[in-house]
């Protein structure tokens, strides 16, 4: 393997800057933002939804995928020292421009469900409050609207203000749910035990309802990809970089691992149908029906900070795109007294709510209801992207380093695994809600990266795509 100044002089990778992120902060960042206090609090009943005959295999599916993946970063990292981010291995590696575009159209599609899988889950734990607090039409249709609404201008309003809440503030709030909800939950647990064979039991497998349940929990690991950047800017990135990406995959294990032991059972009750929250109804069935609203008004405080952040994020993710040209330059617009990119974040805001809206009305339902289906749409989009570095790195390992096989059996399984639940979501046509989704995303994946070559080619002149994994 080449030395560190080797592999940097092979990319023209220039002198690194002198402040430098520790590896500790990298992972908290990693963890934090993924959002893993709220997860705990719900993943374990969705993932019965989708995968209710071997939830256990599915986490563990998932979780060999993304460790996968962070074997293909890593070692793409270690090549490019300095610099991290899958649009720069995949447009430095690749030797052609379409597996580029076509990464950049997953990430991007990915991060306008994130928009709106943020503000409807948002609204979800917003309306267990009000539900709680006897308003038993909060979990209606227009009731539903309106509140969707008002988290979309509010959360729209502050990052057009230039108040952008903080990394620090979200992680705060984020973490906060941890022991709160971890209290709940034992509350919960001793009265009505915990269920270990949905851990480990496989009577009834279905290979359909597992591959759903991989793409509903792949979206558990929001932001992964962005966090080869972060690697990238410690102090030993080579050494670092595997830990970082590895530490993050693991740490989310515990935390879908314990929610499924705790959570299945609520899946099928009368009360989660009727619009009830899991955190609601582990503190009313555990005995402590008085934490009911304050575990919601909690969460509720760190979803409306996670929104603001992702949508800030976002609108910076526009704004840049608009800056190197794969979107209408105007969105690179930024206001000179508050520094934001006002039409990007307007845009955003746009997207938080259409994209929601839309989502119901496909379903027949009300916003919430979309809260799973756009949790998967995150994974579908940004299978794709998974799906071209993962196969780049096989074909790199095979015609200048194959002495990594470890890395190409990584790619080959992530890529397989990426394109099972691709192919499972696309078998079925336009015959369900599922399948009807997985379409939408890959139409919307293929028509972006042609449009992106389509710009690309009008142009004459290549597009920066590092300048996205910057902002990343």
């Amino acid at each position: 393997m080449a030395s560190i100044e080797e592999a940097s002089a092979d990319v023209g990778v220039t002198e690194a800057p002198m402040a430098k992120m520790s590896p500790l902060r990298a992972i908290a960042m990693g963890v934090v933002s993924m959002q893993y206090g709220p997860a705990l609090s719900v993943y374990g009943a969705y993932v019965m939804i989708y995968s209710p005959k071997t939830p256990g295999l599915t986490i563990l599916i998932t979780v060999v995928l993304m460790l996968g993946v962070a074997k293909v970063i890593t070692f793409f990292a270690h090549r490019h020292v300095g610099s991290g981010g899958i649009l720069t291995y995949i447009a430095r590696d690749s030797g052609r421009r379409t597996p580029a575009y076509l990464a950049t159209a997953g990430l991007f599609s990915g991060y306008v469900a994130v928009l709106g899988s943020t503000v409807t889950a948002t609204s979800v734990f917003v309306t267990g409050v009000l539900y709680n607090l006897g308003v038993k039409g909060a979990a209606g249709e227009h009731w539903q609207l309106v509140i969707l609404v008002l988290i979309a201008v509010c959360t729209t309003a502050v990052c057009h203000r230039g108040l952008e809440a903080s990394f620090w503030v979200a992680a705060t709030l984020g973490l906060a749910c941890v022991p709160v909800v971890v209290w709940v939950m034992i509350q919960y647990s001793v009265k009505h035990g915990v269920h270990f064979a949905p851990l480990y039991s496989l009577s009834g497998f279905d290979l359909t309802s597992t591959l759903l349940g991989v793409v509903f929990l792949s979206s558990a690991f929001i932001g992964f990809d962005a966090l080869a950047t972060l690697a990238s800017d410690t102090e030993e990135p080579r050494r670092n970089v595997p830990r970082i990406l590895n530490a993050v995959v693991l740490a989310g294990v515990p935390v879908l691992v314990l929610s499924l032991l705790v959570e299945s059972p609520i899946a099928n009750t009368d009360a989660f149908a009727a619009g009830d929250t899991v955190s609601s109804i582990m503190a009313k069935q555990g005995g402590v029906g008085w934490m009911a609203i304050p575990v919601d008004v909690l969460i509720s405080a760190s979803m409306i900070a996670a929104a603001v952040a992702f949508q800030s994020f976002a609108g910076r993710f526009f704004a840049t795109m608009g800056s190197v040209g794969l979107l209408p330059r105007g969105l690179s617009v930024v206001d000179p007294q508050r520094g934001t990119p006002k039409r990007a974040n307007l845009v955003a805001g746009a997207l938080s709510l259409a994209i929601p809206v839309a989502t119901a009305m496909l379903l027949h339902g009300s916003p919430a209801d979309a809260t799973v289906y756009l949790g998967a749409a995150i994974g579908y989009s940004w299978g794709y992207a998974y799906i071209v570095v993962a196969l780049v790195a096989v074909v790199v390992v095979a015609r200048r380093a194959r002495n990594h096989w470890p890395v190409a059996v990584a790619g080959a399984l992530a890529a397989a695994g990426f394109i099972a639940f691709e192919a499972n979501g696309l078998r079925d046509g336009f015959k369900t809600a599922d399948s009807t989704q997985s379409w939408i995303c890959a139409g919307a994946v293929v028509l972006l990266a042609a449009g992106f070559l389509l710009v690309r080619k009008i142009r004459g002149t290549e597009i920066d795509l590092t300048a996205i994994d910057d902002v990343e």
